[in-house]
């Protein structure tokens, strides 16, 4: 279930959606780019999650508040990821579509 619950989290923070990050930061005009990466194959608690975000120049000025909102939207996902049964479903039929 852990590597399941690494997989949750680098997909709901790369995801670009409704209710997303990028979509709140870019909203504000602070970001250009934001890109996940799994660090480590999903296989002990030492893996990583890499999130590399492209600040726009307002971003930059801002970036406690951009700090402020990555930490404060990873709080959330890793509550979903913990609490949320259908995060699992959807990410499970994602997965299906893939090529």
């Amino acid at each position: 279930m852990q590597q399941k619950s690494y997989f949750f989290i680098n997909q709901l923070l790369g995801h670009e959606g409704k209710g997303s990050l990028y979509q709140s930061l870019k909203q504000h005009n602070l970001v250009e780019e934001l890109c996940t990466e799994e660090l480590g194959g999903y296989k002990t608690i030492l893996d990583l999650i890499s999130v590399e975000i492209t600040l726009t120049l307002e971003g930059m000025q801002r970036y406690q508040e951009v700090l402020q909102l990555v930490h404060e939207y990873l709080a959330k996902v890793i509550e979903w990821t913990a609490n949320d049964l259908a995060v699992f479903e959807e990410s499970k039929q994602m997965a299906t579509l893939s090529f």
